[in-house]
């Protein structure tokens, strides 16, 4: 072999060397960026599986937290349905009263809140009651506690269940059943609550 041949062969495998080198450094860089992309993907991986964990519980509790929220509504709204129901029994019970309670529950009502010379509307149900003897009584009683004793029964009947309405020159007072009730209801749903219901 000559030389020439020799230098050519040696220069061939130096070249075969470096690219070797070459690819072999490539082939390492490869590896690594791999393993380094497979870090990195598995990191984030981990942190996508993570939000969705956080995500998904702070759903549950949201989801949770409505369902316990509409189920509170749902109880609040059956009491309050038999609240209803309780006062609207309590004013059928009213409003069947015979004359002679009719009488005696409105004239101390009547005494405390007129201040005699009112006119009084009435359910046409209880006109005749009023006519034939009760707005005498309320007239008397008013006398015998120093009041002038001069009430009227109004032409307009009132479109309320029973009870009635004082009306003045300057004011009406609502002495009405419904309004009664209305009142002890305000003054008193917690009390009543907690007796139907056990509430604190």
């Amino acid at each position: 072999m000559s030389s020439q041949d020799n230098i050519i062969k040696r220069i061939a495998d130096e070249a075969r060397a470096e690219a070797d080198a070459v690819l072999a450094e490539a082939s390492a860089k490869a590896t690594e960026l791999q393993r380094a992309a497979a870090a990195e993907t598995d990191a984030e991986i981990e942190r996508i599986e993570r939000d969705a964990e956080a995500k998904a519980s702070e759903l549950r509790r949201r989801r949770l937290a409505v369902a316990e929220m509409e189920a509170r509504k749902d109880v609040l709204a059956k009491k309050q349905a038999l609240l209803d129901e309780a006062f609207a029994g309590a004013l059928t019970k009213l409003s069947a009263l015979s004359d002679a309670k009719i009488a005696e529950l409105l004239t101390p009502l009547v005494v405390e809140e007129a201040d005699g010379t009112e006119s009084l509307v009435v359910p046409d149900k209880n006109c005749a009651l009023y006519e034939k003897s009760l707005l005498a009584k309320l007239n008397a009683a008013l006398v015998k506690a120093g009041k002038p004793g001069k009430l009227t029964l109004s032409k307009t009947s009132g479109n309320f269940a029973g009870g009635l309405v004082l009306v003045s020159d300057v004011l009406e007072k609502n002495i009405s059943f419904e309004a009664l009730l209305r009142g002890v209801r305000e003054e008193s749903e917690k009390a009543i609550g907690e007796l139907l219901f056990g509430e604190v």
